[in-house]
């Protein structure tokens, strides 16, 4: 498929009115996509929590929208499509639907499942509707799909490279079944399967319709023209960013088993209108599943400079693009093979976040967010539920603290962490303890539990629970 030049397309001509309603119509379906996955799931980390993304791509694949996302997920979704499209070169027909969760094939960890199916339109492959959601177990050694002390990929469970789970339309149910064979909760998680199939379902109907309704060749257009005017406005941006070098510095408090203290470091190079990340000077590999995977470190460089952009700057690839990301192998920041991952969304890449707030603080002072919360205390709880004798498993995210203040803004409640920025939801309690052999016995916002200055920090909450079963 022939694509226009975002150079190329930026020297057209554009109808505003028709440009708006197109750029809304890619966000509606990206919110059909979300509120179809969030209705169906079975398991409260996807059906409560929300922890799951869903994100349009081109045939490229170039991110053409998300909506309501979580940051560490989709900035680098496209990875995992790249990954696709090479291991099924010439192999990719309409109906297909992909699965991959492999973090040494471009996913962020083993916990985070990507759905993905092409989108053919008279006969040529012009989208991809996808879906990457964190799932309640992993077939790991513990019941869990975040295990801190895995030391391997093959103690945080099944992994899983680019595979084909339907082809032209057709379930392979062998497939199928050999992924529920390896998973605790089998029906539940069949359920959280089936709720990323229909969302990814209903996103390439909707983009058939939409690509019927105003002809493939219109909306292909101006799909360039939404990514190239991403790419002016982010160099309007970064240009008015004073260039230089810019230095920051944190650090992961333990590597999962007994090393303590491992250094983030980052270089930020301003040059016009691009920036280089250089992650290379950080300390080595943690021995436990704390270490970055490709996918997240290459998100995590970016997501930041995404904050400090008008809200109303569509993120997609027109603002990625201008961004390189530098790691070097065997950092906690990109281990070498068969390193863990197992907590790569949230460790290292929410200090890999933080250390450029503090190198760009000096830069865009107006523009930096204050210092927020880490990933709290996530409690996981599983066990045998004597009421029904069913096996029952639950990842609480409630007890989350606030994000720091920014120039003109008090910071948000309940941030969850840099990675979610404020994308997960509390599950409510009433729910939880119909769905759980559980009873919350407190839970409460904290008003104090951040800082206060001109701007506020924003308050946590923090939470106790009692398993009765």
């Amino acid at each position: 498929m022939t694509q226009v030049e975002p150079s190329v397309a930026a020297t057209e001509s554009y109808d505003p009115i028709t440009f708006s309603v197109i750029m809304s119509r890619f966000e509606s379906i990206a919110n059909e996509m979300t509120l179809t996955l969030e209705k169906s799931a079975w398991t409260s980390i996807l059906a409560l929590c929300r922890d799951f993304s869903c994100a349009i791509y081109d045939a490229g694949p170039r991110q053409v929208c998300m909506l309501d996302a979580i940051p560490i997920h989709t900035t680098s979704l496209q990875l995992v499509l790249q990954e696709i499209a090479r291991s099924f070169a010439g192999d990719i027909q309409d109906g297909d639907v992909y699965l991959c969760n492999d973090p040494y094939r471009g996913n962020t960890h083993v916990g985070d499942l990507v759905t993905a199916c092409p989108v053919f339109v008279d006969g040529k492959l012009l989208f991809w509707a996808a879906t990457r959601g964190h799932q309640m177990d992993t077939g790991a050694f513990v019941p869990s799909s975040v295990t801190a002390e895995a030391q391997n990929v093959w103690q945080e469970g099944l992994t899983i490279p680019p595979l084909k789970l339907a082809e032209a339309g057709v379930l392979r149910r062998d497939v199928l079944d050999l992924y529920l064979s390896n998973m605790r909760y089998r029906d539940a998680l069949e359920g959280d399967l089936l709720a990323q199939l229909g969302s990814i379902e209903k996103g390439r109907r909707r983009l058939m319709e939409f690509c019927g309704e105003y002809g493939a060749d219109v909306v292909l257009r101006y799909v360039d023209e939404m990514v190239a005017y991403a790419d002016r406005r982010m160099s309007d941006v970064i240009r008015s960013m004073p260039d230089g070098e810019y230095h920051g510095e944190g650090w992961i408090d333990s590597d999962g088993t007994d090393k303590l203290n491992i250094p983030i470091r980052v270089k930020v190079t301003i040059r016009d209108d691009r920036i280089t990340v250089d992650y290379s000077e950080s300390g080595e590999q943690a021995k436990g599943g704390l270490n970055g995977s490709e996918g997240t470190s290459r998100a995590a460089g970016a997501i930041p400079f995404l904050y400090y952009v008008d809200p109303d700057i569509p993120h997609n690839d027109g603002c990625i693009k201008h961004i390189d990301v530098v790691l070097r192998e065997g950092t906690i920041c990109h281990p070498r093979f068969p390193a863990s991952t197992s907590a790569a969304t949230i460790v290292p890449s929410d200090m890999m976040q933080d250390a450029i707030n503090k190198a760009m603080a000096s830069a865009v002072p107006d523009l930096v967010i204050a210092g927020s919360c880490r990933c709290a205390n996530i409690p996981q709880f599983s066990g045998i539920d004597k009421r029904s004798d069913e096996p029952w498993g639950v990842m609480f995210f409630n007890n989350s603290g606030g994000a720091g203040a920014v120039k003109g803004f008090d910071g948000w409640p309940l941030w969850e962490s840099q990675a979610a920025a404020g994308a997960l939801k509390d599950q409510p309690i009433e729910q939880i303890e119909l769905l759980y052999p559980l009873i919350i016995e407190q839970w409460e916002i904290e008003p104090d539990s951040m800082g206060f200055g001109e701007w506020n920090g924003g308050p946590g909450n923090r939470f106790v629970v009692r398993p009765i079963a």
